[in-house]
């Protein structure tokens, strides 16, 4: 199973650019003096959000989680640099798999064999309910 990232964090990045740089180089033009930088920076910022947004929906496809029988695939690696990669987490050396909540956050925590742990954001993707039963479905220890 393959599960892609939320378009929604994306849209909303870029929506919320396309306002934010509209209202602050509207009020640096409004303004026409040297105090017009502080919005002009607020209209720069809003296209970081533009900028931001567009590479999350361009590499979407390679944020990838996989879900099967040999084991959870993990996506790393720099959105900026284009070195994303997956990484396999074996079926052999997980302990279980179950539902994690702090107040960082639910996540959804791999534990392994080890003793090590693997924190998985798996809201930017669907509903932890629903990892948690894909995981269920291709054979792994669901805790």
């Amino acid at each position: 199973m393959l599960l892609k990232p939320r378009l929604a964090h994306n849209i909303a990045a870029i929506l919320g650019g396309i306002f934010i740089s509209f209202i602050g180089f509207i009020s640096a033009v409004g303004i026409g003096s040297y105090a017009s930088i502080v919005p002009a920076v607020f209209g720069i910022l809003g296209l970081s959000w533009i900028f931001m947004g567009t590479l999350g929906l361009i590499r979407r496809s390679r944020l990838v989680i996989t879900i099967d029988g040999s084991g959870i695939g993990l996506p790393f690696g720099s959105l900026f640099r284009g070195d994303l990669r997956n990484f396999l987490v074996p079926q052999e050396i997980i302990a279980g798999i179950y539902k994690h909540e702090s107040l960082k956050g639910r996540v959804v925590m791999v534990s392994l064999k080890t003793g090590d742990r693997i924190p998985v954001h798996a809201r930017n993707y669907c509903e932890i309910k629903d990892f948690l039963s894909l995981c269920e479905r291709a054979g792994l220890p669901v805790i």
